[in-house]
C-alpha cells in the first residue's frame, strides 16, 4: 500500500501561482504607456511586473516542497520491509526467551520435587502454600489406581491384560475408546509412572529419579516390584472365553503332559449336550480323552473343602502369626538401626563408583558404572522410604490381616457362593500351580500354597496332641 497520496491542494496553489504570474506579466506589458502623459499607467504596469516574478517564485517553491515530500515518502516506503523484518525477528527472539525462561522454571520445579506436566489420572492440581501448584489424590480414581497397581505388584493380576480388564470394569476410570475399552499402551504407561509412588523424574531434561513433594498412591517398593514383574517372563493374558460353565479351565492340568485342560460341550446322538474337560496337547497320550465336568469339579470341590482348618488349629495359627507380628513391631528400633547401616553402606559404595567414573576413560566401563550407581540410588530410595515411614508396621495385626485371616479360616465359604470370580480367586491363592489330574485313577495331585500347608501341619499336630 502506497503512502504517497495526491496533494490536490498544493497542486491547485501551484497552478494558481503560475496563472497569477502569467496574468501579472501580461498586465505589465499591456498597460505600459507610450508617453509621460499616462505615467499612472506606468506605475501600475511596474507593480504588475514586480508581482509576476513573485508569483512565479512562489510556484517554484511549492513545486520543490511537493517534490521533497514525495521523495521522503518514497524513501520511507523503501525502509518498511526492513522494519517489518526487524520487528518479526524481535518478536521471535522474545518468544524464544520466554520459552527458555519457562523451560528453566519447569526444570527447577522438577529438581525441587514438583510434578510440572499434565496431572496424571488419579491426581489433580491445587494451589500450594509455597507457591505454584501441587498434585493431590483425586477420589475415587486414586483408590482405583492404587488397587490396580498394588494388585499387579502382588500378582493378583497375572498380566497387564487382567489389569486392563479390571480398569475397564470401573465406570469412573476414563476410557480410551468409544466402546469403553482401554489401549494396552495406556496400561504400560500407567505401570511405568514413578509419580504414583511419590517420585518425579524428567529423562529428557536429564533429571534423575528423586523424591517428590506430592503424596504417592503406592510405596516405592511396590513400584520396584511392578518393574520386576514387567521384566519377568510374560504371563499369558487371561482368557476372555472363561465362563461359569468351566470354572476350572486353566487350573487343572493333565498328569501325562502337565498342560492345562481345555473344555467344551459335546452333543450325543439324542441331541443332549454334555460338558467335558479334555487334554488338548496332541503329542500327549491322553490327547482328546474326555473327563466329565461334574466328576472333575466334584473332586476339586472336596479338595477345597479339605483346605478349611479346624477351629483349634486355626486359633493356634492365628496366635502364632499375631505373636510374630507383635515381635516385629517390638524390633522396630533394631530394624531402623539396620536400615541406617544399609544406607551408609550404599552411600559408601556409590561414592567409590563415582570416583571410578571420574577416573575411567572407557565409555563402556563408564556406562556400566553409571547404571550400577542408578540401581544403588533406587535401593537407597527404598531404604529411606522405609526409614521415613517407620521401621515397624504402622497398624495392628487385626487391621492389616483381618480379611486375609477370614479367607484362611474358611475358603469354602467363598467357593460355596458359586461366583466365578471368587472361585477362581480361591484356586489362584490356594494352588500356585495347576492341579494335576490323573485320568486313569481320577486322583488329584495338588501343590498347596505354603500358608495352607503350614495350617494343615498345625491342625494335624493339634489333633495328635488331643489324641
Amino acid at each position: 500500500m502506497s503512502l504517497r497520496k495526491p496533494a490536490y491542494g498544493t497542486i491547485f496553489q501551484i497552478n494558481m501561482a503560475l496563472l497569477g504570474a502569467s496574468g501579472f506579466a501580461f498586465a505589465a506589458w499591456a498597460f505600459w504607456p507610450d508617453s509621460l502623459k499616462w505615467w499612472g499607467m506606468g506605475v501600475f504596469s511596474l507593480m504588475c511586473g514586480a508581482a509576476a516574478p513573485a508569483m512565479l517564485i512562489r510556484a517554484v517553491i511549492l513545486m520543490f516542497k511537493l517534490y521533497q515530500r514525495d521523495k521522503a515518502l518514497a524513501e520511507f516506503e523503501a525502509e518498511i520491509p526492513k522494519a517489518e523484518t526487524i520487528m518479526a525477528a524481535q518478536g521471535e527472539l522474545e518468544r524464544e526467551q520466554n520459552g527458555r525462561q519457562v523451560l528453566q522454571k519447569m526444570k527447577a520445579r522438577v529438581e525441587q520435587g514438583f510434578w510440572v506436566f499434565r496431572a496424571p489420572v488419579g491426581y489433580e492440581y491445587v494451589k500450594d502454600k509455597r507457591g505454584g501448584k501441587i498434585l493431590v489424590p483425586s477420589e475415587p480414581l486414586a483408590s482405583i489406581i492404587k488397587e490396580g497397581l498394588e494388585g499387579f505388584a502382588s500378582g493378583r493380576f497375572a498380566s497387564q491384560s487382567e489389569l486392563m480388564r479390571f480398569l475397564e470394569g470401573q465406570p469412573e476410570y476414563p476410557k480410551d475408546l468409544l466402546d469403553g475399552r482401554l489401549r494396552m499402551f495406556t496400561i504400560t504407561r500407567l505401570l511405568n509412572k514413578p509419580v504414583y509412588a511419590g517420585y518425579v523424574e524428567a529423562p529428557k531434561w536429564k533429571i534423575p529419579l528423586r523424591k517428590g513433594n506430592h503424596e504417592g498412591l503406592i510405596s516405592f517398593e511396590t513400584y520396584q516390584r511392578i518393574h520386576q514383574r514387567l521384566n519377568e517372563t510374560a504371563y499369558a493374558p487371561a482368557r476372555q472365553d472363561i465362563t461359569s460353565d468351566f470354572p476350572l479351565r486353566g487350573f487343572v492340568a493333565c498328569s501325562d503332559c502337565s498342560r492345562p485342560y481345555t473344555a467344551g460341550w459335546s452333543k450325543s446322538k439324542t441331541g443332549a449336550k454334555h460338558a467335558y474337560y479334555r487334554c488338548g496337547y496332541r503329542p500327549c497320550a491322553s490327547f482328546g480323552k474326555s473327563i466329565r465336568r461334574d466328576d472333575l469339579e466334584g473332586k476339586v470341590t472336596e479338595l477345597v473343602r479339605e483346605l478349611e482348618p479346624n477351629k483349634a488349629g486355626y486359633g493356634l495359627a492365628r496366635a502364632m502369626f499375631e505373636f510374630a507380628w507383635d515381635l516385629r513391631q517390638g524390633r522396630s528400633k533394631e530394624i531402623k538401626v539396620e536400615i541406617n547401616r544399609q544406607i551408609d553402606e550404599l552411600d559408601s559404595k556409590i561414592a567409590k563408583l563415582v570416583d571410578r567414573v571420574v577416573d575411567s576413560d572407557v565409555p563402556r566401563i563408564t556406562e556400566a558404572y553409571e547404571k550400577r550407581i542408578e540401581e544403588m540410588e533406587q535401593q537407597k530410595l527404598i531404604m529411606v522410604e522405609k526409614r521415613e515411614n517407620g521401621a515397624g508396621p504402622k497398624h495392628t495385626f487385626s487391621q492389616m490381616f483381618e480379611l486375609a485371616m477370614n479367607f484362611l479360616s474358611s475358603p469354602w465359604k467363598l467357593w460355596e457362593s458359586g461366583d466365578l470370580t471368587l472361585r477362581r480367586m480361591v484356586l489362584k491363592l490356594a494352588f500356585p500351580e495347576p492341579i494335576e489330574h490323573d485320568r486313569k485313577t481320577g486322583c488329584l495331585n495338588p501343590k498347596k500354597a505354603t500358608i495352607f500347608s503350614v495350617l494343615g501341619g498345625i491342625c494335624a499336630g493339634k489333633k495328635m496332641m488331643v489324641l
